[in-house]
C-alpha cells in the first residue's frame, strides 16, 4: 500500500516519520552511503524487525552463511526507506527485508 510517493511503513505513517525524525542530515548522509554501498552486494538486504532499535545489512557468503556487513540505527533505516532508496516487498511481516532500488543502485 502506498500514499503519494512514499510507501507506508509498518512502524508509522511516512509523513509523521518525516516530521518527527531525529536524524541529522549529516548523520543520514554518512550512514546512507555505508548502507547503500553494502546493499550493492548481490543478495544483500537491510533487515528491520518491528521490535528492534537497530537494523542490519546481511548477505550470504559463498558457503551460504549469513554475513552481517553493517548495523544502523532504526531512524536511519526509516529515513533511507522514506526517500525511496530501498524497497520492501512485504512490509506486513515481523522482519522487513529491504533491497536497494535499481535507480539507487545505478547512482551508487
Amino acid at each position: 500500500m502506498s500514499k503519494g510517493k512514499y510507501q507506508i511503513c509498518h512502524w508509522t505513517s511516512c509523513q509523521k516519520a518525516l516530521r518527527t525524525s531525529q536524524v541529522s542530515p549529516k548523520k543520514l548522509d554518512q550512514d546512507r552511503l555505508i548502507v547503500l554501498r553494502r546493499l550493492c552486494v548481490r543478495g544483500a538486504v537491510l533487515a528491520v524487525a518491528r521490535d528492534m532499535e537497530s537494523a542490519v545489512v546481511v548477505h550470504e557468503d559463498a558457503e551460504e552463511y549469513s554475513v552481517r556487513t553493517a548495523v544502523v540505527e532504526r531512524d536511519i533505516a526509516e529515513a533511507i526507506a522514506l526517500r525511496d532508496w530501498i524497497k520492501c516487498d512485504d512490509p506486513s511481516k515481523r522482519i522487513n527485508r529491504y533491497y536497494i532500488t535499481a535507480e539507487r543502485l545505478r547512482a551508487v
